[in-house]
């Protein structure tokens, strides 16, 4: 079994996908402090920092590896004590698993244990590595872990020292290289951008394809290694100009302003290009995907996503695959079959369109009856004693009612009624009045059922 912790995060959510294609579904179990909105296969909540529910997760699922993608990003001067508890405990929990279980680990590095000693050019593999951010502080302190567990225990582990990362499937989430994400967003959405960083900064990239196909993370490797596989990726390395010259290919018309701001720092600390020739030697390792290559593909997905048709794109785009084939016509018989099933099982609902007023009458049930509900109340609202209220309300409280307000009952006329709904129940003043649908509910109980008030 495989499990992967931080399993919501970029990486983690295709890793995920991909090694269960790999593996199977079932022998891949996914993890993160909150479980997500959907989940194609086993999936456990998991914060890493409690080493008893790591345990017990690797001995209930018998787990072989581990990929471990959870940590923080945060950089706040005010909170590095934070940043430390998750990215390094997180860590010495996972290392101490895999010492005592004799599980293969993997974890992600960055280009941000680089720093303005570092050469930018072609940096090479060893190298000097002082990062100013907690962030790459953070990461240069793990390798150096990883390499003790290996020579002391040895642990196999894997790393990478993965570039900027880009990628249709999630949202960029601020980081520094983020930019070459977010402005692939903005160019379907039909925005302009405005770029953090400066035009010309040049920095190393890698398509999220490339990132989860390599060999490293597989698992393989071309020759027995005696040292710990933390190897670096990089190429193609690009500026923002040039992301957006590509895109306007396809876009054309699509703008993009530069406005650099604390990141751009960032950036001119780390390598401006990558010498990958370690894990091209070693891991086999070679990317698939260019800029163009890449440009296609991400304004390809995004488009779908956003459901835009992009004409540059050619025929590489949903619409042009929906209008090549007259889709309704060749599911219409089966249906019409399913739907008249459904009315034949008493399952089908029919929808009453009622009319914008009626003249002061609530509007019934075909059964008879009144009814409530948040879309079919029209005559209510029309009767002349509500709009007249409603009149003096706007007089002496004004337009609109700010629902927080509302709903805490701030307002004078909020408290009278509530007084009224103490006097005619017996109860004493509610806090808050109830939603809706719990009003309908005790207005509406068929005839015959004992009624239930609820009032707060």
């Amino acid at each position: 079994m495989v499990l992967i912790t931080g399993a919501n995060g970029q990486i983690g959510s295709v890793l995920t996908g991909a090694l269960r294609d790999r593996y199977g579904t079932d022998a891949v179990l996914a993890s993160d402090i909150r479980r997500p909105m959907t989940s194609d296969g086993p999936f456990e909540v998991l914060d890493v920092l409690y080493a008893s529910r790591l345990r017990e997760l690797i001995e209930k699922y018998r787990v072989t590896q581990i990929y471990h993608l959870g940590h923080t990003l945060r950089q706040r001067r005010a909170a590095p004590q934070q940043a430390w508890d998750i990215n390094m405990r997180g860590l010495f929990n996972v290392l101490e698993m895999a010492r005592d279980f004799n599980l293969r680990l993997f974890f992600p590095s960055s280009i941000a244990v680089f720093g303005p000693t570092t050469p930018r050019v072609a940096t090479p593999q060893d190298t000097i590595t002082q990062p100013t951010t907690v962030y790459g502080i953070s990461k240069i302190t793990r390798e150096n872990w990883c390499q003790y567990f290996f020579l002391k225990y040895g642990v196999d582990v894997r790393s990478v020292r993965y570039p900027g990362i880009i990628g249709y499937q999630s949202l960029p989430g601020g980081g520094t290289t983020d930019y070459a994400v977010e402005v692939f967003h903005e160019a379907v959405k039909g925005n302009p951008y405005t770029c953090f960083l400066k035009a010309d900064m040049s920095l190393p990239m890698l398509y999220m394809d490339d990132a989860i196909r390599h060999p490293g993370i597989n698992g393989s490797r071309s020759q027995p290694d005696p040292h710990p596989d933390q190897l670096q990726y990089g190429r193609p390395e690009f500026y923002p100009a040039e992301v957006t010259r590509a895109i306007q290919q396809y876009v054309p018309g699509f703008t993009v302003g530069y406005e650099p701001d604390f990141r751009q720092q960032i950036a001119e600390s780390w390598p401006s290009s990558i010498d990958d020739s370690a894990a091209r030697e070693d891991w086999g390792w070679k990317p698939v995907f260019d800029l163009d290559y890449m440009t296609r593909d991400m304004l390809s997905h995004l488009a779908d996503h956003y459901l835009v048709k992009l004409p540059g794109l050619g025929g590489n785009n949903f619409f042009d695959f929906i209008n090549r084939m007259d889709m309704y016509t060749s599911v219409e018989p089966a249906l019409e079959k399913e739907l008249q099933e459904l009315r034949e099982a008493g399952l089908f609902k029919r929808t009453d369109y009622r009319q914008p007023s009626r003249g002061g009458n609530w509007p019934e049930l075909r059964a008879g009856g009144p009814q409530f509900c948040a879309n079919n109340y029209l005559g209510l609202s029309s009767h002349p004693e509500v709009i007249q209220a409603a009149k003096e309300t706007i007089d002496t409280h004004g337009f609109g009612l700010s629902s927080v307000r509302f709903i805490c009952g701030t307002r004078i006329f909020i408290k009278n009624s509530k007084e009224k709904l103490r006097n005619s129940s017996g109860r004493k003043t509610p806090s808050c009045l109830p939603p809706l649908s719990t009003l309908t509910a005790a207005c509406s109980t068929a005839p015959g059922r004992r009624r239930r008030h609820y009032f707060g």
